[in-house]
């Protein structure tokens, strides 16, 4: 882990981490464990199991972005070029970042309330 690394990446962090902010300025639980949990992923399952796992998740959620958005802040083009301690470096500089927001339940975001009003 790089700590000057992850120092030059936070910036690029928040600017990207605006993807799982509501419009009341709340993060909803369950993206900022997903975001915290990435770099366990990572070490675990390694990098292609840990890309399809999020990319799983669907285009409509948050989380299938994270690969595309730490590729983003190393400036590659995929997530798979990336090297597995830049990857943790800037998943940790994720996690520091959505944590500038407030947490929210996931049941009172804005996305839970349009799921109740249909």
């Amino acid at each position: 882990m790089s700590k000057q690394r992850i120092n030059r990446l936070i910036p690029k962090a928040l600017e990207e981490v605006v993807v799982f902010v509501d419009s009341n300025g709340g993060v909803q639980s369950r993206y900022m464990a997903s975001v915290a949990a990435f770099g366990a992923s990572m070490l675990q399952s390694g990098i292609y199991a840990t890309e399809l796992f999020y990319r799983a998740k669907g285009d409509g959620d948050p989380r299938s972005k994270i690969p595309a958005i730490i590729a983003k802040m190393l400036g590659r083009e995929k997530f798979t070029d990336c090297g597995k301690e830049e990857i943790l470096d800037a998943a940790t500089a994720l996690k520091l970042a959505i944590r500038t927001y407030k947490k929210v339940d996931n049941d009172t975001s804005d996305a839970a309330q349009e799921v109740q009003d249909e």
